[in-house]
């Protein structure tokens, strides 16, 4: 069995390199192109509206230089193996409050 596409999702934690490592090994093995993917869910920061704004900004600026420390592992990793032709980065940062989280509601927070 062979793969045309593998993606590895780059998320904070100490197995990423690991995950990296393998995901970079079989695409070489299989000759298969291979896409990097960081992502995070929606902000749903406390309700209330006092240091709302400021705590999103902050959680979105972790948020960028996790995304900007995880590419670079990656960039690195296809620069190293010489798979930069065959390999891609996708990052997605949900800026904004999640759409369910209402001022003075739980709504969304279910399972959290």
């Amino acid at each position: 069995m062979t793969y045309k596409t593998i993606v590895v999702h780059m998320a904070l934690g100490k197995q990423r390199r690991h995950r990296l490592a393998l995901a970079f090994a079989l695409a070489e093995r299989w000759g298969a192109h291979l896409i990097g993917v960081f992502g995070v869910d929606q902000l749903s920061p406390p309700a209330g509206p006092e240091g709302r704004q400021s705590l999103i900004a902050h959680l979105t600026k972790l948020r960028r230089e996790a995304a900007e420390v995880a590419q670079e592992e990656f960039s690195a990793e296809a620069r190293k193996r010489q798979y930069t032709a065959r390999s891609e980065w996708r990052a997605s940062l949900e800026l904004g409050p999640h759409p369910d989280a209402r001022v003075g509601s739980r709504a969304g927070h279910v399972g959290r």
